[in-house]
């Protein structure tokens, strides 16, 4: 991101560094070996985390930690944890403290002076292309599948003041509301299309001698036969005139892409 200070910044923005925003040094997290049994403490991993932030539970890990260790790694609200390897830049914000979590070692936790950065803000800053971009130039420069603590301290943040950070904020999560709405609908509209057909269907074939309809068999319409092989020689593929259907391109509801 070595132009991004070029770029011009609202009145009352300004540009900081990842690491002027913090409260104390990244750290690094806890190598352990963890169980699928729950107990001791959730062991959140890299592979838990999803590209937009979110925690799956769909495999949770627990690690048993005495007090002193636990202390040391446990996650407290506002936290923000970001990849160091593997799936690089990957970022995630603790929000639930209710449940007792440590963090894995291909994390890094970063704690943000909350007077200067909202966690939130500064969560939904590691969603957008400006700071994937950052991930991918950094990657560029040090020609090694990983960044380090040091690396991801050098990161630059459009800062607005605290007030603005809180309007972003809730604008955002207003249209992420609006998003989940519609996945919400079009799932229930896709469940509802799906148990209309059948009874659709059998409103209009059922009772067919009522309706003075006869029955016929199909050779009796149509004419039947099976097609062909697909042939080998890849010169029939290259610039052909005519779509070649497989069973694999019929839908679900009989319907092709054709």
């Amino acid at each position: 991101m070595g132009n991004t200070k070029k770029i011009i910044l609202p009145k009352g923005w300004k540009w900081v560094r990842l690491g002027e925003s913090l409260t104390r040094k990244p750290q690094y997290g806890l190598t352990a070996q963890s169980t699928k049994e729950p107990q001791g403490f959730r062991y959140i991993r890299i592979s838990d985390i999803t590209d937009f932030g979110n925690l799956k539970n769909d495999d949770p890990r627990f690690v048993a930690l005495n007090d002193s260790e636990f202390s040391k790694y446990c996650l407290l609200e506002g936290d923000i944890l970001i990849a160091r390897s593997g799936t690089v830049g990957r970022i995630y914000l603790h929000e639930n403290s209710q449940t007792k979590s440590v963090f894995a070692s291909y994390l890094i936790r970063f704690k943000l002076n909350q007077s200067k950065i909202l966690p939130k803000f500064f969560f939904y800053y590691g969603l957008s292309s400006y700071y994937k971009k950052f991930i991918d130039d950094t990657l560029k420069v040090v020609a090694q599948p990983n960044i380090n603590a040091q690396e991801y301290s050098n990161l630059l943040i459009p800062l607005p003041p605290l007030s603005e950070q809180k309007r972003i904020v809730e604008k955002i999560e207003a249209l992420f509301s609006k998003i989940n709405l519609l996945k919400e609908l079009n799932q229930k509209s896709l469940s509802l299309s799906k148990s209309l057909l059948p009874s659709a269907l059998y409103h209009t074939f059922s009772n067919p001698e009522k309706k003075g309809w006869k029955w016929v068999k199909l050779e009796e319409i149509c004419r039947v036969f099976s097609g062909s092989s697909a042939p080998q020689n890849k010169k029939y593929f290259e610039n052909g005139k005519y779509p070649f259907v497989r069973v694999q391109d019929l839908g679900s509801y009989g319907k092709t892409n054709y």
